[in-house]
């Protein structure tokens, strides 16, 4: 019987090292898009002081180690660990790169993930989805109770060949 629960589970397709697929310059033109949209729709007089800020949120590995299996998901950002989380967790709290705590979620589907970091005065979604040419899109949004909206993109990932 337990060898019908491992032929269901077969190596996901979201799993592999992935490469970023865009150039430099349209991928810093999105960037550059996605802070706009959201600094134009602050009250003017806040624009020059949320710009750093919210530049400073909306970036993109280079490379992304995704392994997820039914026990663990584990995602590496340019060559460093960047999260290891046990699947049978229910969330919980982890720590972000500046040092706060934030509640994570996880949600698997057959052909996406999306994961949740929530904070006291924010946090970020991802959504990593497998799409029917082969490639990763994974949509990045950064939210704020002092945003009027989420600062929003989407970048795509081939897989690295070998």
């Amino acid at each position: 019987m337990w060898w019908l629960v491992g032929m269901a589970w077969a190596e996901p397709a979201l799993t592999g090292r992935w490469v970023i697929r865009e150039d430099a310059a349209t991928l810093s033109a999105r960037h550059a898009a996605a802070v706009t949209a959201t600094l134009d729709a602050l009250p003017w007089a806040m624009r020059p002081l949320a710009r750093p800020l919210i530049t400073g949120t909306v970036n993109n590995c280079r490379t992304l180690d995704v392994a997820l299996t039914p026990e663990r998901l584990a995602i590496g950002c340019d060559g460093k660990p960047a999260l290891d989380h046990v699947r049978g967790d229910a969330g919980g709290a982890v720590p972000g790169a500046d040092g706060k705590s934030y509640r994570f979620s996880l949600t698997v589907g057959a052909d996406a993930l999306h994961i949740v970091f929530d904070g006291a005065n924010g946090g970020q979604r991802i959504r990593y989805a497998a799409q029917p040419d082969g490639t990763l899109r994974v949509t990045k949004e950064i939210y704020s109770g002092y945003l009027p909206s989420a600062v929003a993109w989407t970048v795509t990932y081939a897989r690295e060949p070998g």
